[in-house]
């Protein structure tokens, strides 16, 4: 590819032989959900956190869209390293509810997502390193929680 490719930045189904970059577009969707059987903030520090400071169980589904842009180095033909980064908004569905109330709304979501990838991807073999992470920020009344993902991934494979 002459322009920034996700397939070989990620997986190394095809080789980028030339330095380049793209706009990227995206779509993101999460679930998240948590329950206990008492307030999931502490009784010292309750106080600080408003009116749903008693919160016990929480769902919050998301839906951003995204754009970022994302570019490839490549060095003698086969060595690489890819960096993108994407920062987005959309909607969140909540429900929560303390051991009273039940809560329903939306409100506003923002995401952020980035990777890094380098290695070597030859004619018969390739290996490298990749890291990404992804965090968004969930809302209920008086409550910001903020959820991060970041994994880390080493590679090694062959052509055949």
């Amino acid at each position: 590819p002459i322009y920034f490719s996700l397939t070989a930045a990620l997986d190394q189904t095809v080789r980028q032989d030339h330095s380049g970059g793209s706009w990227l577009l995206g779509l993101a969707a999460s679930d998240i959900e948590f329950a206990d059987t008492s307030p999931i903030i502490p009784s010292t520090i309750r106080s600080q956190f408003g009116s749903d400071q008693n919160i016990e169980v929480g769902r919050f589904l998301v839906l951003t869209a995204k754009f970022g842009y994302g570019y490839t180095f490549v060095w003698s033909k086969n060595w690489f390293l890819s960096l993108a980064a994407h920062v987005g908004g959309g909607q969140q569905r909540r429900i929560y509810r303390d051991a009273t109330n039940e809560r329903r709304g939306w409100h506003t979501a923002s995401k952020l997502d980035a990777f890094l990838s380098t290695g070597y991807n030859g004619d018969r073999f390739f290996s490298g390193f990749t890291a990404s992470g992804d965090a968004t920020s969930y809302r209920t009344n008086s409550i910001e929680i903020s959820s991060g993902l970041w994994a880390v991934n080493l590679f090694v494979g062959g052509r055949f």
